[in-house]
């Protein structure tokens, strides 16, 4: 073969092996359970749980990405209207992009425990008050999000409005004038972004037909309420990101964003996720063998007190480290006044 021919024949070949090489993924949203294993048995079902449902909320997330990487399609285009407004006034792109990105390879701190019940709510976010603005600190869950009742995809989804929270401080209330308050502010109102039920709704017509929701989101329409505004600044609501995050899972394939149905969900993985595996490392050699040295002979004993012991080594391994002190145990930590709040009620019914 010709030089110039046998170069390009590698050449194309290299080109053709690359393309098949498979992305390193990356890392999908995480929970770091608190504690970090099971105390009893209650837990261990309560981070199974967990476990699923962050599976499912990492399936929805980058179904939602990939919703936002054509937002002008007519399906897609309907979806995003139906969770955060069709009034390009009434959210910013660019907010809800960032905020999908922040979830795509965020890291939340869960409670094992189940939290005391919250009326209708399944989660809340605990925030430091004494902070301003004030500073997240960890999500817990009530016994409504165990319940068997809320199954995977009503966990999956209040998992991903709590996150919002905690990665991209977005909020539950609505001030006077319309416009979504910020999670990490003081301020909270007898109007929030929340819809009704405690699953997330799968279809933008399904969506349309919760009046609460229509209501918070078209509130100016005369047919709902005259004397309401239409919610301003929707990329803020933590509810639309439940919302989009099912819808999108519902109408967009596992195959369009590299899911493999045929492989199941990890349990006990707190970074659970069908996130496509890395390629395979390549083969190390083995080194050959070193040739044999060959042992001296043994020396004759050394009488008792002939000679001094060598002091002992300062670095001992763990296995002649039986006598040394245990070190001592850490501070406890510092009080924080964390709260049960009420922004935090995912998927519950409407405030008062």
């Amino acid at each position: 073969m010709h030089r110039l021919s046998f170069i390009s024949f590698w050449l194309a070949i290299s080109l053709a092996l690359a393309s098949l090489a498979v992305p390193i993924p990356v890392p999908p949203l995480g929970t770091t359970p608190d504690p970090a294993q099971p105390q009893n048995q209650e837990q261990k079902d309560n981070q199974d749980r967990i476990d699923r449902a962050t599976d499912l909320a990492n399936k929805q997330i980058l179904k939602m990405e990939h919703v936002l990487n054509d937002p002008n399609k007519p399906e897609n285009k309907k979806m995003i209207d139906a969770a955060f407004g069709s009034d390009p006034n009434q959210r910013k792109m660019q907010e809800i992009t960032d905020t999908v990105q922040r979830l795509k390879v965020g890291t939340v701190p869960v409670k094992l425990a189940t939290a005391a019940a919250q009326g209708q709510s399944l989660g809340f976010t605990s925030y430091d008050q004494t902070t301003n603005p004030m500073t997240p600190q960890h999500i817990e869950f009530t016994p409504k999000y165990h319940a068997k009742a809320t199954g995977d995809d009503g966990r999956a989804g209040t998992l991903i409005h709590e996150a919002t929270h905690y990665l991209k401080q977005t909020g539950d209330y609505i001030d006077a004038n319309g416009k979504m308050i910020k999670g990490d502010d003081h301020q909270t109102t007898a109007r929030t972004g929340y819809a009704t039920g405690n699953k997330p709704k799968t279809t933008p017509e399904n969506l349309d037909k919760d009046a609460n929701w229509k209501k918070m989101r078209d509130g100016h329409t005369p047919a709902f309420s005259p004397g309401t505004p239409k919610t301003q600044d929707l990329h803020l609501n933590a509810e639309s990101y439940a919302q989009f995050g099912a819808m999108a899972h519902n109408a967009v394939p596992d195959r369009d964003v590299g899911i493999s149905s045929k492989r199941p969900a990890p349990l006990g993985n707190s970074n659970a996720g069908n996130i496509p595996a890395p390629p395979a490392q390549p083969h190390v050699p083995v080194p050959p063998t070193q040739p044999h040295i060959p042992v001296p002979p043994p020396q004759p004993p050394v009488k008792k007190g002939a000679a001094k012991k060598a002091p002992a080594s300062k670095a001992k391994s763990p296995a002649n480290n039986q006598n040394q002190l245990p070190p001592p145990p850490p501070p406890p930590p510092s009080a924080q006044g964390g709260r049960a709040n009420k922004r935090s009620k995912p998927n519950g019914k409407p405030g008062p």
